[in-house]
């Protein structure tokens, strides 16, 4: 209840009552959060609040970010919001900012003893935002990290400090126990919500409306051969196609989607689907990771 959660920090969960469950050891850190649009935004929000960067200096920031060129394949547009203060970044700019432009546009900008600390956090930060990662670079990565959370306290006291940053001394235990960052952390899954929240709905019927519009897009994409094996006896197209009634399903619709989960056949059907790259080149982006069979 109320009492445990304000004693323990901690809400009750029926998985505590599981007599393998280890509180600690299965609740995974995410990085995405933690590192960068937890402590790179606190640092930025430390450093405008106690006047270390003054409106002018963000002016300059935003200037050697422009200036800069990055390749294609690491830029993800930083917009034009440094001057004010990074509002609105996403996970992916932050990530950005610290591992790519951040040392090079802050150089000379801010005092050596910040900068300092600031270069501390971002060394940690790339080591544990690489693919591949070994138990020595975990090592340094934690040592890093560690000494980044003394600095930081010992510069700008407790108050400035944030749970968050005690949570960075976590981050190897869950890369050693789940792999690198790039295998748990919430990357894909915001992504995954970008791509659900472009898709319009009325707010009713949801999940159908978000099939039909996904068929649809495969289709631009080149993968027309929608034809169901003859020995499938399932036309998934009238599932689809035909309107919604005031009930979410009609009851032809739940005898297809039944006999569908009994037929062994649906394997088959999907890889009959003839895919098109050609075609699929042709969508945006955010279309393609979404139908992205391999993601």
């Amino acid at each position: 209840g109320k009492e445990s959660k304000k004693q323990y920090g901690a809400r009750y969960s029926s998985l505590h009552d599981l007599p393998y469950f280890d509180v600690v050891r299965m609740h995974v850190i995410d990085p995405m959060h933690n590192l960068l649009e937890g402590t790179a935004k606190r640092v930025m929000q430390v450093w405008r609040d106690t006047g270390v960067l003054s409106k002018e200096q963000f002016y300059t920031l935003q200037a050697r970010v422009d200036a800069m060129t990055v390749p294609s394949n690491l830029d993800s547009g930083i917009p034009a919001k440094i001057e004010s203060s990074f509002e609105g970044f996403t996970a992916a700019q932050w990530k950005s900012w610290v591992c790519i432009h951040s040392l090079f546009a802050l150089k000379g900008v801010l005092p050596p003893e910040d900068y300092n600390i600031w270069r501390i956090f971002v060394s940690a930060t790339r080591i544990l935002c690489s693919r591949v990662i070994t138990e020595n670079e975990i090592d340094d990565a934690h040592r890093c990290l560690k000494m980044f959370c003394n600095s930081f306290e010992a510069k700008y006291k407790k108050e400035w400090c944030t749970m968050n940053m005690h949570l960075h001394l976590h981050l190897h235990a869950c890369i050693r126990e789940f792999g690198p960052v790039h295998s748990f952390w919430c990357f894909s899954f915001e992504r995954a919500n970008g791509s659900l929240g472009d898709y319009h709905s009325n707010n009713r019927h949801t999940e159908i409306n978000m099939m039909r519009k996904w068929l649809i897009d495969w289709k631009v994409a080149g993968k027309q051969n929608m034809s169901v094996p003859e020995d499938c006896g399932i036309h998934l197209a009238a599932f689809f196609d035909n309107p919604v009634s005031s009930n979410i399903l009609t009851t032809e619709q739940l005898q297809m989607l039944n006999e569908l989960a009994q037929t062994n056949n649906v394997q088959h059907y999907c890889n009959s689907f003839e895919v098109n790259d050609e075609y699929e080149s042709m969508l945006p982006p955010v279309k393609r990771s979404s139908m992205s069979v391999e993601e």
